[in-house]
């Protein structure tokens, strides 16, 4: 088990260990949105249908959504050190003046 109590697995086979057990959807705590969870369970199901021939999977960009206000999601991998940042504000883009909700920023890392 790790840190939070989930049982070790490789993301890219969804298996523990070398265990006839695999993970799938909001269980491994990894990507909890629903197109990530139908990808998971059709990697899982393969892979427990097949076992012991496991196989790897490519993994789709890493998307998170959080339902905040306001709205926040990211997209793809954590930002690094070497990377670029740049940054969008709302204070005066026109929908969101028009919408009255003319805050926030938009943070790009490349």
């Amino acid at each position: 088990m790790d840190g939070r109590g989930i049982p070790k697995f490789d993301s890219t086979t969804l298996q523990c260990g070398n265990s006839p057990i695999f993970l799938a959807g909001d269980v491994d705590g990894q990507r909890p949105v629903l197109h990530e969870a139908s990808f998971e369970v059709f990697v899982a199901g393969c892979n427990a249908a097949a076992f012991p021939l496991v196989h790897k999977s490519r993994r789709t960009v890493a998307l998170s959504i959080m339902f905040t206000d306001p709205p926040l999601a990211v997209v793809g991998a954590p930002p690094s050190e070497d990377g670029v940042t740049g940054t969008a504000s709302n204070a005066d883009q026109g929908r969101a003046r028009v919408d009255a909700c003319n805050t926030g920023l938009v943070s790009i890392y490349a």
